[in-house]
């Protein structure tokens, strides 16, 4: 056996000598942090189920289904859908304000396409002021149509405007729209113009509207330097 030289200490076998020193163990961090990741999506995926579940409930207490569409007649046949158009979609959106039984006029109207692929979607406003030919009634504006036929006049005079059929029909409330935008948190947009609108001022650039103040900025156009124009570019935000 091998004996330690003198005057070198730690040499194995000496008295001075010591056990090495084992290995420090490896913290576990990477099961740690996927755990820390994991609880959190857990709670961002709960806590966005239950704003989910709230909105849909919001909607569906406020969503009444009824026919708005016209049929086919000879005063206002559907046109005939192109081949290539098969699977998009027309919605012609109409707004409307059950406050005043008096107004029987459609406050707002666009027509929602869906692309094919429903990875696309237009808007198209048309303002209120606009002169076309009601079937059946002569010309007017645009916004008459609803207080003639309601819907399905309405639905007709856009069909025969824009000579495309039109696949769906919805009727929104002015209440309803300021609930849901209240239901959401609030729409950002993005307002272009400087104004104000029943004592409510929106400035230019990014802001955020909900409820009354939502609707009011949707339906002010005496405050805006193109008036229904603008309005209709308000909508569509």
């Amino acid at each position: 056996p091998q004996r330690a030289p003198p005057g070198v200490p730690g040499w194995p076998g000496s008295a001075d000598s010591e056990p090495a020193a084992a290995p420090p163990k490896r913290r576990r961090v990477l099961p740690i942090v996927l755990g820390s990741v994991a609880a959190t999506l857990v709670a961002v995926l709960a806590i966005a189920a239950i704003f989910v579940s709230r909105v849909e409930s919001s909607l569906t207490q406020n969503l009444d289904r009824e026919d708005l569409m016209p049929t086919d007649s000879n005063r206002a046949p559907h046109p005939t859908k192109e081949p290539a158009a098969a699977d998009a979609l027309n919605f012609v959106v109409m707004g409307h304000d059950s406050r005043d039984p008096s107004i029987a006029r459609s406050g707002s109207l666009m027509i929602l396409h869906l692309n094919a692929k429903r990875d696309q979607a237009y808007f198209i406003s048309f303002p209120s002021d606009t002169w076309v030919s009601i079937p059946g009634h002569g010309s007017n504006k645009i916004n008459a149509a609803y207080s003639i036929g309601g819907t399905k006049l309405t639905v007709s005079t856009l069909e025969k405007l824009t000579d495309t059929r039109m696949d769906h029909a919805a009727l929104v409330d002015f209440q309803g729209f300021a609930k849901l935008t209240d239901e959401v948190g609030g729409v950002t947009v993005y307002n272009k113009t400087a104004f104000s609108s029943h004592g409510v001022h929106y400035p230019q650039g990014n802001i955020t509207v909900s409820g009354e103040r939502a609707l009011y900025f949707v339906g002010e156009r005496k405050a805006l330097p193109r008036g229904d124009f603008d309005r209709a570019t308000n909508e569509r935000n």
